[in-house]
């Protein structure tokens, strides 16, 4: 599945390749250790965290217009702030599931990205 749209991100930054890589290698070096935080919080149920880490992922995710996924981690920070622990580990999966194979598919782009 294809989540990232490189016109679209071209377009966003004005042509800009030089930004564009380095929004793409900064996102493969933060994501994975937002992602496993994310994992932590809710692990501990730690709601005002998850709150935090999502919104932070949320940020992360809809700057390269990954929409599906940003949809995700802003449906985790909503449900850490309605208090519904229960769920929380229903909605981190869905996000799992969601950017499951995401990074593999930025390093590809990051050469384009250059380009």
């Amino acid at each position: 599945m294809t989540r990232l749209n490189m016109q679209e991100l071209l377009s966003r930054v004005e042509q800009d390749r030089e930004l564009l890589h380095e929004l793409l290698s900064i996102f493969v070096d933060e994501f994975p250790v937002k992602l496993q935080e994310l994992r932590e919080v809710v692990a501990r149920e730690d709601l005002a965290q998850a709150v935090m880490v999502s919104h932070a992922l949320n940020g992360m995710l809809a700057n390269l217009s990954i929409t599906r996924a940003a949809g995700c981690a802003g449906e985790i920070g909503q449900i850490a702030r309605s208090g519904k622990t229960a769920a929380l580990k229903q909605a981190l999966e869905a996000l799992e599931q969601e950017v499951r194979g995401l990074l593999p598919e930025i390093q590809g782009h990051l050469g384009e990205a250059r380009r």
